[in-house]
């Protein structure tokens, strides 16, 4: 960690058998805790003491320094079954993580924490806020920015609230509220709204989107359901295909067998989905077997584990390139009808002209075994 560095001043002395913690005692009284990054401030504290003896732990007020304007403020004591007493206030800069993230993490904003526990550990009494203030980063994968990020959410113990937690990505919006239930360390139930509006998602490579969104989460973690809109607003796939023309045109079609069922997932398996997918542009496909618009018209059920699309994307218009000529397409869909899996059936027409010939291209089958015919 060659851009870490610092000072650590004080006294730390422990004794015992590690098999035996109720058994450990411990002291540290440090005097100066200093750290910076690439000669920054990171951060400081002129005293930290705690000990251990007689199984209980007692923190003595401590405050720490984060970046410039950071101040993290925590006091407790404890013991092997309770809390007796754990607070945690203050306002961290969230920049202090690039320290810890990969090179050229660009993490920014603040959060205020506020955190007061106490009770048996087994369930203790919880009262705890997080409040987000201009949180702003570049996503890993597909760069985008995410900026103007805020809100708070709040935990009692018993309801977790997510309160006006909003944000843009690039140029997008989107909002995320709603309440949870929580008994013990378990989710009872769940009430979440998602909305989005005008908000991009990318796949590096191979897609592109923007899509409007109104979706909701409800009900337990045995019985949940997603449901709402989803409205496509811009699309472009424009991944090549790989073509294996001779496979293709020697290789006899057979029906094919569900997958073999994959490993449960309770949990992915209680979330029902309800999808409504619409359009209000043209998807459109590019790249070097096709350029064509989609109208889509989807629904999407099953489970998260399994999600299952019906429906049918009429091509509107547009053409193919098959050995070198273009074929112009004369009628297309693309239907989704395959019950265990993500596997739509293409049937799209297209013809060309060659001299005094007028060629017919037809274009069969699913995205991994497309299959060409000419007349």
């Amino acid at each position: 960690q060659s851009d870490l560095a610092g000072r650590l001043n004080g006294r730390i002395r422990a004794s015992g058998d590690l098999s035996q913690p109720k058994q450990l005692e411990a002291h540290v009284d440090l005097t100066e805790v200093a750290l910076t990054y690439k000669g920054l401030p990171l951060l400081a504290t002129e005293a930290l003491k705690a000990d251990l003896a007689n199984e209980t732990l007692q923190l003595a007020p401590t405050r720490v320094r984060l970046l410039e304007d950071g101040m993290l403020e925590a006091v407790g004591e404890m013991n092997f079954t309770e809390v007796r007493e754990l607070r945690v206030d203050g306002r961290v800069p969230l920049a202090v993580a690039n320290a810890f993230l990969e090179e050229g993490s660009d993490l920014e904003g603040q959060v205020d924490l506020r955190l007061a526990l106490a009770g048996a550990w087994k369930a203790p009494r919880v009262d705890a806020e997080m409040s987000f203030d201009q949180v702003t980063m570049t996503l890993p994968v597909t760069y985008q920015k995410l900026h103007q990020f805020g809100g708070k959410i709040r935990f009692d113990g018993r309801y977790l609230e997510i309160e006006n937690l909003a944000g843009q990505l690039d140029d997008g919006r989107f909002a995320i509220g709603g309440r949870a239930e929580i008994a013990g360390r378990e989710l009872q139930a769940a009430n979440l709204s998602f909305e989005a509006r005008a908000l991009p998602l990318a796949l590096p490579d191979t897609l592109d989107l923007k899509l409007d969104s109104d979706l909701r989460l409800d009900g337990s973690p045995t019985a949940a359901r997603l449901h709402g809109n989803v409205m496509l607003l811009e699309g472009l796939y424009y991944k090549d295909v790989r073509l294996n023309l001779f496979k293709a045109a020697t290789t006899r079609r057979r029906a094919q067998a569900p997958p073999a069922a994959a490993a449960p997932n309770p949990a992915l398996d209680a979330v029902a989905l309800d999808l409504r997918i619409g359009r209000r542009q043209p998807f459109y496909v590019s790249n070097n077997l096709a350029d064509l618009q989609l109208a889509p018209d989807l629904q999407v059920g099953g489970t998260l584990a399994r999600p299952v699309f019906s429906g049918r994307a009429q091509v509107t218009e547009g053409e193919l390139t098959y050995q070198g000529k273009t074929f112009t397409i004369t009628r297309g869909v693309i239907d989704f009808i395959d019950p265990y899996r993500i596997s739509p059936e293409v049937e799209v027409v297209s013809e060309t002209l060659v001299r005094d010939w007028r060629i017919t291209l037809d274009v069969s089958g699913t995205p991994d075994a497309l299959l060409f015919k000419l007349s």
